[in-house]
């Protein structure tokens, strides 16, 4: 879950260094965003919401400041992905709206109020726990945090004030009014220096001879380093656990990291142009003329804006990372993720290693090793940069005592060094992933080639398109070329009536563009840089990836594909699958340089000087956080195969649902504002946004092989209005400031002063429903014109449940058949049910309700109905029960009927009780499930019942038992979990020995006795069997200290040194038997231990956990074993007797392994006594084998058994302990076809 703050930047919100996220203050200031509806926000709470909304002036006092923009927040797990937001009351809405439920956790943490966490919580009954959970620590929590720096220096130019000098004194003055007539003389200077100037008074003469020098017009420049540093504020939140609604879950660990890194230069610049706009007369009066005004009131003269600047803003980010380390599962599997490598792309990092999959024996199951290609940027690439930034400039001149102001330009040229870290010039790539069998046997790697034709860029570097892709920027200049026409001031002589008198300065427009170097536009080749081209594959083949550019020449996001070219073999006729896409509707233009006006106009008493402002940016002013992500989509796509038919999806576009465009606003910081609406789409996010509409299907075609003739077709209608299942509206307020140079003339008061234009844009977000309600599916006959239609209407319900709205279809209408009828589908849902104090019925909906299964249908039945929805006939329905302490199912009841009926009763409730129909049976019935849900019994009604035990920590069934309830049966073979056996076992006396077992890996010792706990049933017969080795066995009941009975059975069968045994249990049993050695001196074994019905039919199974089935022993006790190869593939399947009956070998391109039998038995060939303790064993391993184990044990006293060291080395000497006893010694060998090992026949000696 991540978040994106949804700032006018486009870089990472300040307000997060204090609140974890800001939407947190503007719900407890109370801000009241309607103030902003009208067109005229001049009330005093309307400035303080813009002055403590806009970080520009308010970032030395953050816990004063107020985060107008609600973040977004995305989420991706499971099925489930979207985004959401927080309105003003503090409330999740996802947009669009979805049957999700999502809670923040909030915490305090070093007395700054931080989002810690979120729990999200599906109607299916799963909980997702992400970051800190509510009894978590938050330092160890999965969460990500960010610390943003913004280093700017931003070189500024300002237009200089009027002054008066005096020419015999050289002194300074501010002309105040001179007489008419009076020779004058001006030039400029910056406004900063002007609060202590004397004023020249009227009457005081000026020489004519007065000369300025040249170049006295020039601007004023200042430099404006700025540095910002914010606290660090979670920014992702890493899943933590997910529960399913029976208790099971899956946990994610992770280790933490942190680094700084630089992630971002951007350049802007911004030059005023004077706007004509006053009474659409071309020259607008906009400085008075420093003679003698006829009016005292225009004394006052307010500045035009004129400020300009470049700016070089760097973004360093300083991330506490968390990174994945094992993610474990509720039955103890694991999956290890390994990074110890430094990466040298990204300081303080570490890559991916290796992935390791382990099962609860501890067993690795898969490993798969990681390799990367390091490519570095060409050494030779210059660290310098050179920009010019240039401008056109008013400049005065002196001529024969007359002054004018002329068109002039100063060009500025500004060099920047950046000094490229080594880091910067490095990419890492995923070349092969390889996967590592058991014994060191490696499978062929999947390989990864790249698009290289041109090494990319360093990062931050200028050569990027719009939208932030390697381009080719020769010149790497930020900036491209404006061709606005710019306006500029002149003088003129004018006598206009009554107020003015005298020379005026007009504005005259030049078609003189701003002329820049810079290259923006996408390149194709190098945009292709880096990405994916071919994925080869372990059986030798591989598949090829061609690309386009994803858009058009005015907007694109990226590339897509046109062509995947598959190829069985490198040598092979590849499978074209093409992908043809029609028009690209755009829904965004990358937008780097725009005029923006910022508004005026003139009354009697106050003169505002309206101008525009050009704005400059490499990268772009709206941000794809305002675009939602895309610059736009294609109206439909095409699939197609050679030799095969195609497929054609239409999407809803921009053109369906038009975006409403926000009115900008831009309202003056004066005593009497002004406000001035302009339809601008940016810098501000539209009004609102049909983003959630678009991008779904409008149609879905096939189209017959190699032909234009459709086979079907299906239309899709979506509701077409957010408020037909109700919306919520997220209000949000964009600002952003110009600041405005000011000087006030007055008669007695003459200061520097300053204000603002204060740029506005109120957006809403909608959180709604967008469910289809329509879909039209079309079948054409050959001719592909005719066609049978049918169409399906869908009506939906809406509850609310524990403060969060839920939508789920109520009804589908078929509207149409052969027979001209409407089949209407409805389904009831738990939520459609008051469960207060109601019966076993009602309380098993509770327990879904209570867990969160929401979404799980109680009933659904469907009926026919003519035209106009009358004559219904109803055709089925089923009806769910559930059991009242755990959300599974405990019936599932068909309605019973004869044919069509034209009546039924759909289930409701009156005072408590669940009412249904009386025509409905049961069906299935499943009566007990184990603590984790698995089901332990289930039944057909009137049929018999199937019984299962589950082991392996629940994972896999153990047993299956047909005609028995799961109370009256006991079995074992000893392999894990037998805690639901009914046989108390001394887990101590489990002996994993694979070699040894008869099936899976364990046996029991029976040095203490087995006793069965199971409940029988009078007058029902019992039998147990099992396989034993050693020595005899013996069954009895022992009650009160004495034995009711005594059993002294017979070997029915033999294999491997294994006896079987199957007795009847005598009459008086009453479930508690024992099984024993007869012998006290006796070693003796057991596996396989079933008790069960004589009526019953048992199956048992064994598992390797995440690989598979390792032995299936029939109602007869025979058994299948399976074995797996080096990487976990079926790859042998033998008898009971191990004899071989199928092979599977897997053979990759230029890959020699024969389909042999690889898993060939290793061959005892003697075992001679040469003298005292000592023996010489000669054996055969097979060729390909890899190591060898080798077991002796004492037939005599077999407590005494002893492993040698392995190796296949034969022959060898061994020692043995007693020379008077009889000896077995088994051979295992291994190899990579045969990891778990094949045994040699016993050999005795």
């Amino acid at each position: 879950m991540k978040s994106l703050p949804d700032e006018f930047t486009g870089t990472i919100s300040p307000t997060f260094n204090f609140a974890g996220f800001g939407y947190l203050h503007l719900k407890n200031q109370g801000v009241d965003l309607s103030l902003f509806d009208d067109n005229n926000p001049s009330t005093s709470d309307k400035f303080n919401i813009i002055n403590r909304g806009n970080w520009n002036v308010t970032e030395n006092q953050p816990d004063k400041g107020w985060d107008l923009q609600p973040d977004e927040f995305y989420f991706n797990f499971g099925k489930y992905s979207g985004k959401f937001m927080f309105d003003q009351d503090g409330n999740v809405n996802l947009i669009p709206q979805g049957n999700v439920k999502i809670l923040p956790i909030f915490s305090s943490i070093n007395n700054i109020n931080k989002i810690v966490g979120f729990t999200a919580l599906t109607d299916d009954g799963f909980k997702y726990e992400f970051g800190n959970s509510s009894s978590g620590i938050y330092s160890q929590a999965p969460v990500d945090e960010t610390k943003l720096s913004v280093a700017s220096s931003s070189l500024n130019y300002i237009y200089r004030a009027v002054i008066y000098v005096d020419p015999n004194t050289g002194n300074e003055y501010f002309i105040v009014s001179l007489p008419q007539n009076t020779p004058y003389f001006w030039y400029e200077r910056t406004p900063y220096v002007l609060s202590n100037l004397p004023v020249l008074q009227y009457g005081t003469p000026v020489p004519n001879n007065t000369v300025i020098p040249a170049g006295v017009g020039d601007f004023s420049y200042q430099v404006n380093n700025k540095f910002v540093e914010y606290s660090h504020y979670p920014s992702t939140w890493h899943l933590a656990k997910v529960s399913s609604p029976t208790g099971d879950w899956v946990s994610f660990s992770y280790t933490n990291s942190s680094t700084d890194y630089l992630a971002n230069r951007s350049f802007s610049a911004n030059v005023p142009d004077l706007a004509d706009i006053h009474n659409s007369n071309p020259n607008i009066i906009i400085f008075q003329s420093p003679l003698m005004p006829l009016d005292d009131s225009w004394r006052k003269i307010y500045r035009l804006p004129s400020q300009q600047n470049f700016t070089e803003t760097k973004s360093t980010i300083n991330l506490i990372s968390r990174k994945l380390t094992s993610i474990i599962t509720s039955d103890n599997n694991t999956l290890n993720f390994s990074s110890t490598t430094p990466r040298e792309d990204f300081p303080n990092s570490t890559r991916l290693d290796n992935i390791t999959i382990v099962n609860s024996q501890n067993s690795t199951v898969k490993k798969f090793n990681l390799n990367y290609d390091l490519i570095e940027n060409t050494p030779q690439e210059s660290p310098l940069e050179q920009f010019e930034f240039f401008f056109k400039k008013s400049v005065y001149y002196y001529n024969n005592n007359a002054t004018y102001i002329g068109m002039g330009s100063m060009p500025s040229s500004l060099q920047k060094t950046f000094l490229i870290p080594d880091y910067f010039r490095k990419r890492l790539f995923l070349s092969s992933i390889q996967e590592e069998g058991s014994g060191g046997a490696t499978m062929p790697s999947y390989q990864f080639e790249y698009y290289n034709d041109y090494k990319l860029p360093y990062k931050t570097s200028t050569e990027q398109d719009y939208y932030g892709f390697a381009n080719e920027n020769a010149s790497k200049h930020p900036f491209v070329s404006v061709t606005y026409p710019i306006k500029y001031p002149y003088w003129s002589n004018f006598n206009p009536p009554n107020s003015f008198n005298g020379d005026i300065l007009f504005l005259r427009t030049t078609n003189a563009g701003l002329s820049y170097s810079g290259n923006k536009n996408y390149n194709l080749s190098r945009m292709k840089s880096g990405v994916i081209k071919k994925i080869f594959f372990p059986t030798g083949g591989y598949k090829e990836y061609l690309f386009d550019l994803n858009g058009n020449n005015a907007a694109w996001s990226g590339l897509k594909i046109y062509q995947v070219n598959q190829f069985e073999s490198s040598s092979a006729t590849p499978i074209i699958q093409k992908y043809n896409y029609g028009n690209f509707i755009n829904t965004d233009a990358a937008i780097l340089n725009y005029k923006m006006a910022e508004a005026g106009t003139i009354t009697q008493n106050t003169l505002l000087y309206p101008s525009n402002r050009i704005v400059f940016s490499d990268s772009r002013v709206n941000p794809e956080s305002l675009t939602k992500g895309s610059a736009g989509g294609y109206d439909f796509v095409e699939v197609s195969q050679d030799n095969n038919g195609k497929s054609k999806t239409e999407f809803f576009t921009p053109n369906d649902y038009q975006d409403n465009l926000t009115q900008t606003r831009i309202v003056s910081q004066l005593a009497t504002p002004n406000t001035l609406i302009f339809n601008y789409n940016f810098p501000f996010h539209s009004t609102n946004s049909f983003d959630r509409k678009r991008g779904f299907p409008k149609t879905e075609s096939i189209y017959k092989q190699n032909s234009s003739l459709p086979l079907s077709r299906k239309e899709y209608t979506f509701v077409p209005s957010t408020s037909v299942y109700g919306d919520i509206i997220i209000p949000e307020l964009t600002v952003t400031k110009y600041p405005v140079p000011l000087i006030d003339f007055g008669t007695a008061q003459y200061v520097l002063m300053s204000w603002n234009w204060y740029l506005f844009g109120k957006t809403e977000h909608i959180s709604a429903w967008n469910p289809l309600v329509s879909s039209k599916n079309k079948l054409y006959e050959q001719n592909g014109s005719n066609f049978t239609e049918s169409i399906e209407n869908y009506d939906y319900k809406k509850f609310t449940f524990n403060n969060k709205e839920y939508l789920y279809p109520l009804s589908t209408t078929n509207l149409k058949d052969s027979k001209n009828e409407q089949t209407v589908t409805t389904i009831k849902y738990p939520l459609d049910f008051n469960t207060t104090n109601g019966d076993s019925y009602l309380q098993g909906i509770a327990q879904l309700v209570s867990k969160n299964v929401l979404a799980t249908p109680i009933e659904q039945y469907s009926y026919k109905q003519d035209q106009s929805g009358n004559n219904k006939k109803y055709i089925g329905a089923s009806l769910n029960t559930y059991h009242t302490d755990k959300p599974l199912p405990k019936s599932i009841l068909k309605l019973q009927t004869n044919g069509l009926v034209n009546n039924f009763t759909a289930s409701s409730v009156t005072n408590g009780q669940f009412n249904f129909d009386n025509r409905y049976k049961t069906e299935l019935n499943f009566p007990k499930y184990d603590a984790g849900g698995r089901i332990e019994e289930q039944n057909k009604e009137w049929d018999i019942k199937e019984v299962y035990i589950w082991n392996y920590n629940k994972m896999y069934p153990t047993a299956k038992v047909v005609n028995a309830n799961s109370s009256e049966i006991a079995f074992s073979s000893f392999e894990a979990d037998e805690g639901n056996s009914k046989l108390n076992i001394v887990p101590a006396n489990i002996v994993e020995n694979p070699s040894g077992a008869l099936t899976g890996k364990k046996y029991y010792l029976l040095s203490n006795t087995i006793t069965s706990n199971i409940v029988t049933i009078p007058n029902k017969k019992y039998k147990l069997s099992f396989w034993a080795k050693g020595g005899d066995p013996f069954i009895g009941q022992y009650i009160n200290g004495m034995y009711e009975f005594v059993i002294i059975p017979a070997p029915l069968k033999s294999k491997t040194g294994w006896n079987y045994y199957e007795v009847l249990m005598p009459a008086n049993f009453t479930g508690v038997a024992s099984l024993a050695k007869r012998y006290a001196a006796d070693i003796v074994y057991a596996d396989e231990v079933r008790l069960t019905p004589v009526q019953s039919q048992i199956n048992t199974y064994t598992f390797d956990p995440l690989i598979g089935m390792t032995s299936e022993s029939d109602v007869n006790s025979k058994t299948t074993y399976y074995e797996y190869d080096a990487f976990n593939r079926l790859s042998v399947v033998k008898n009971e007797d191990k004899d071989i009956v199928k092979t599977i070998c897997y053979n990759y391109a230029n890959q020699v392994v024969p389909c042999v039998s690889s898993c060939a038995a290793p061959i005892i060939n003697s075992a001679i006594k040469t003298g005292g303790f000592n023996v010489t064993l000669d054996f055969t391993a097979p060729a390909n084998s890899t190591n060898c184990t080798i077991q002796i044990t004492s037939i005599t006293d077999p407590s005494v058994i002893w492993n040698e060291p392995p190796g296949c080395t034969s022959p060898r000497t061994i020692t043995i302990p007693y020379r008077l006893h009889q000896y077995s010694v088994i051979v295992t060998s291994f190899s990579a076809q045969c990891p778990n090992g094949t045994q040699s026949l016993p050999f005795t000696f």
